[in-house]
């Protein structure tokens, strides 16, 4: 009888507490990962997902109009908090929902280069280094890799995603000073915290593969 008292019905989330559970999740599979190199695959969706989510917390407004596409007004906000609304949601989801979707992963990346998107100021804009730059890249286009994946036997070198990591989380870094994040209380402690435990785990596991394999501290 506990068990089942224990059963848990709804999911509550916002923005950022998506992130810091992802974050989490990639930590644990990180460790999985030194003896099963699979999880790589796992550590790159749910870390993509992750900076996405983070993105859109830095950018949020509480309706979502930084980081949504589309044409942003007051009826399309309105719909995304109907939506939300248990009495009203029946009605909304038999209309059709246009333009009311998240922006994809680049797209809210570069809004984020600029100091003001659709009336969200941003306190700093993200001034990314050439290798920033180029491992967001990789991030995303392995996600898409991997998630779109062709039925075929494949050998993947896991030291091409360890070696994209870093700079990412230099990205995640940034996002975590947003003094945007303090309205979400406790939660934006927790992703700072989670996001420089992340770091330390990535460069010893970063020093384990060099350990074991010099040459690849050569082509870093």
């Amino acid at each position: 009888m506990e068990e089942q008292d224990s059963l848990e019905m709804w999911i509550s989330t916002d923005e950022l507490k998506d992130t810091v559970f992802s974050l989490r999740i990639v930590s644990g599979f990180l460790e999985k990962a030194e003896s099963d190199p699979f999880y790589w695959k796992w550590i790159i969706i749910i870390f993509h997902n992750a900076l996405q989510t983070f993105m859109v917390a830095v950018l949020h407004d509480r309706c979502k109009v930084g980081s949504s596409k589309g044409k942003r007004n007051k009826k399309l906000l309105q719909k995304w908090k109907d939506l939300h609304d248990l009495t009203r949601r029946r009605k909304i989801l038999s209309e059709k929902l246009e333009d009311v979707y998240m922006a994809d992963f680049m797209e809210i990346y570069e809004n984020l280069q600029s100091l003001r998107v659709d009336g969200v100021t941003l306190d700093k804009p993200f001034e990314p280094t050439e290798k920033q730059e180029e491992s967001i890249r990789e991030l995303v286009f392995w996600r898409n890799y991997f998630v779109h994946l062709l039925p075929a036997t494949r050998l993947l070198n896991a030291w091409e995603y360890l070696r994209l990591m870093p700079p990412c989380v230099e990205f995640a870094e940034f996002l975590t000073q947003a003094p945007r994040l303090l309205v979400f209380g406790d939660t934006c402690k927790e992703a700072r915290e989670s996001v420089s435990a992340l770091k330390s785990q990535i460069e010893s596991l970063r020093q384990k593969y060099i350990e074991k394999y010099p040459q690849l501290g050569d082509i870093e």
